[in-house]
């Protein structure tokens, strides 16, 4: 990671892309064993939003750790949102209403955000949204209308 200098986001986003590059023309592009038939066509070991959930929970934290704070933030607010999972669907319908679908604009952190939520309120609380205090602490931000007739901007 020495080529992380200062915090660069641009360096940081290559290097990470480095790390997780399909291996165009290496070995293992066009086998599945050592010593094994090449392929006719080239393997993707790692789909694109495989590479961008790796980077989003194990690279970037790693890198903040380090010390890489700002360039990390910058690049994880930059990150496109992958397709929803079931649990972020859960927290849509919850949260939104039913059948609202996830805005991919809002990027991969607006994502991990809501698992965060998933987490943190709806794992303990098998109540089915009863008993739950996140809707009250959501209501102290006037943009934000629950179930079902107004999203966040």
């Amino acid at each position: 990671m020495s080529g992380c200098a200062g915090g660069d986001l641009g360096v940081l986003e290559t290097r990470m892309e480095d790390l997780l590059s399909d291996g165009s023309g290496s070995y293992w592009h066009t086998r599945c064993a050592w010593g094994g038939v090449k392929l006719r066509s080239s393997l993707s070991l790692i789909g694109g939003e495989h590479r961008l959930k790796i980077i989003a929970n194990v690279l970037l934290p790693v890198f903040y750790s380090m010390g890489r704070r700002d360039a990390a933030r910058a690049l994880f607010g930059a990150l496109p949102a992958v397709e929803p999972d079931s649990r972020v669907k859960t927290m849509m319908t919850r949260l939104v209403g039913g059948g609202a679908p996830f805005p991919r604009r809002w990027g991969m952190a607006a994502q991990q955000g809501l698992l965060h939520l998933l987490r943190r309120f709806c794992a303990a609380d098998r109540s089915g949204c009863l008993r739950c205090r996140l809707p009250k602490l959501l209501a102290h931000f006037p943009s934000f209308t629950l179930w079902g007739h107004h999203t966040v901007p």
